[in-house]
């Protein structure tokens, strides 16, 4: 499964819209409670509006969160949508958008 496709759809997405990111996998990954695949990420700050939409805070978040970002280290991805990355049948720029802008729990930090 290529959760590092997914990942780097993601940060281009994000970069397009203007917050110029850098999401870099460390390699840990462990399945989460509602079996999304979680991804560790080197820790990084990410705008909450962007030009293209705002961002829900991550979950969980971390306590020291500047006005304008979150902080954010882990990114939490679906079996299946790495499925069809690796499949070569990877999500279209607006269903990453929308996925970045309305899933409350694809960002968090701890």
């Amino acid at each position: 499964m290529s959760y590092t496709q997914v990942i780097r759809h993601i940060q281009n997405i994000l970069n397009q819209c203007g917050d110029p990111v850098n999401l870099r996998p460390t390699g840990q990954q462990v399945m989460g409670d509602s079996l999304h695949m979680v991804i560790e990420i080197s820790r990084v700050l990410i705008k909450k509006q962007n030009k293209c939409c705002s961002i829900p805070p991550p979950s969980p978040a971390c306590n020291e969160n500047p006005d304008d970002s979150y902080w954010i280290n882990r990114i939490r991805i679906s079996p299946s949508m790495a499925d069809d990355y690796s499949k070569g049948s990877p999500y279209k720029d607006e269903e990453i958008k929308d996925l970045i802008a309305n899933k409350t729990f694809l960002f968090g930090c701890q």
